[in-house]
């Protein structure tokens, strides 16, 4: 009888230690979480791209796909805690070139200006540094085409007034942005 007695105290004994340390535990996960950062009022501006559009426009034979009307979908929304934008977009051309993308858009707070770096289902990756004016978005960046080559690149992004949609322009240069090249244009209107 003696042996059942000891067994239930090592019990508690055992326990007592586990709930302080799940405690001490708890109340330091709480700390960090109050130390956690938050995204500042220029995280927020990439809000506007968040929701489900529908796009269509035309494109121009270049290193990056063939000429001809395409329309697609694309859906953005914010993640990693409210930091970053994540698109993903597909669209379709005349030709039946399917293009699909995944792209994250950022915020830098030491050169105070946006990033976005995306990627293709063609091997294409892209990046490129955003300033915003108003309700236009300028981007300045680079694509590698499949076979490593890499084009200096432009486009413009431009929301009506009541944000419920955006026209879009992008170009291409082979020669260090002395001469500028259409790729592609259109609308993206939000569904």
């Amino acid at each position: 009888m003696q042996t059942t007695e000891k067994q239930p105290r090592s019990i508690k004994f055992n326990v007592a230690p586990l709930l302080g340390l799940l405690v001490i535990s708890a109340l330091s996960l709480s700390v960090r979480a109050a130390d956690q950062p938050k995204p500042g009022p220029e995280h927020k501006k990439m809000e506007v791209f968040v929701g489900e559009w529908t796009y269509a426009g035309s494109g121009e034979s270049s290193p990056f796909g063939p000429a001809g009307p395409f329309k697609g979908k694309d859906t953005s929304r914010m993640v990693l805690g409210g930091f970053f934008l994540e698109s993903r977009g597909e669209d379709t051309g005349d030709s039946g070139y399917v293009w699909q993308g995944v792209a994250l858009r950022g915020y830098d707070p030491v050169k105070k200006t946006y990033f976005l770096h995306g990627f293709e289902n063609d091997g294409i990756a892209n990046s490129s540094s955003t300033t915003l004016s108003g309700n236009t978005w300028t981007s300045i960046g680079s694509r590698t085409d499949t076979k490593g080559k890499v084009y200096k690149t432009r486009s413009v992004e431009t929301f009506s007034s009541d944000g419920r949609s955006f026209t879009f322009i992008a170009e291409y240069s082979q020669d260090d942005g002395n001469t500028w090249l259409p790729m592609w244009k259109g609308t993206m209107k939000r569904v």
